[in-house]
C-alpha cells in the first residue's frame, strides 16, 4: 500500500471528536502494527494511514467494553 519512496508514514488513531489518541510512526514498508484495545475506553475510533501528510486510507474501529 505504501510506495517505496516516502518521507514519512504513520498510522494515527483518533477518537470520535477528532482528538489524536495514538500515533504509530512507520519505519518499514512491510509489516504490521499491533493495536491493543486495553488502554482505550469503549467507543468509536478511527485509524488512518498517513503518508507524507496525506491520508491514504481510514477505517472505523468500535471498542466494546
Amino acid at each position: 500500500m505504501i510506495g517505496k519512496e516516502f518521507k514519512s508514514a504513520e498510522i494515527r488513531i483518533t477518537d470520535i471528536l477528532g482528538r489524536i489518541v495514538k500515533t504509530y510512526v512507520l519505519t518499514n514498508i512491510k509489516g504490521q502494527v499491533t493495536f491493543h484495545r486495553n488502554p482505550y475506553e469503549g467507543g468509536l475510533y478511527y485509524s488512518s494511514l498517513i503518508v507524507d501528510g496525506v491520508i491514504i486510507k481510514s477505517k472505523t474501529m468500535v471498542i466494546e467494553r
